[in-house]
């Protein structure tokens, strides 16, 4: 059984996480969206951006196994709520219910922190 924690994204870690963003558009937005638009996308994740962004706690969650495989964004909302606005998983780490179980750590906690998931 292999699973992947949940944890807080690290500033040391925005190369990897510009590297797995551009990975896992590259390889499962073809056909979705054009090419350009797959660049933008891949743009906007550099890693000074990420490492203010997470500086100012709205990129927080990352799951790592052995390596960075997925990242999550979310915020709070007025009232309480979370909004999860972004949950990436690399391909080869998808259909594995990942998102499944993370989703349930949001139910639970507005941030959740070392939550595990197993496949």
């Amino acid at each position: 059984m292999s699973g992947l924690a949940l944890t807080t994204l690290r500033p040391e870690e925005a190369e990897a996480l510009a590297e797995l963003a551009e990975r896992i558009w590259r390889q499962s937005y073809p056909g979705i969206i054009s090419a350009a638009q797959i660049n933008l996308l891949a743009s906007r994740y550099h890693p000074p951006l990420i490492r203010q962004t997470i500086a100012r706690r709205s990129l927080g969650y990352r799951a790592r196994g052995e390596t960075l495989v997925a990242f999550a964004h979310s915020f709070h909302l007025e009232g309480g709520a979370v909004k999860l606005d972004k949950l990436y998983v690399h391909p080869n780490w998808q259909r594995r219910a990942w998102a499944a179980c993370w989703l349930s750590g949001w139910r639970r906690a507005p941030a959740p922190t070392a939550t595990s998931c197993y496949a």
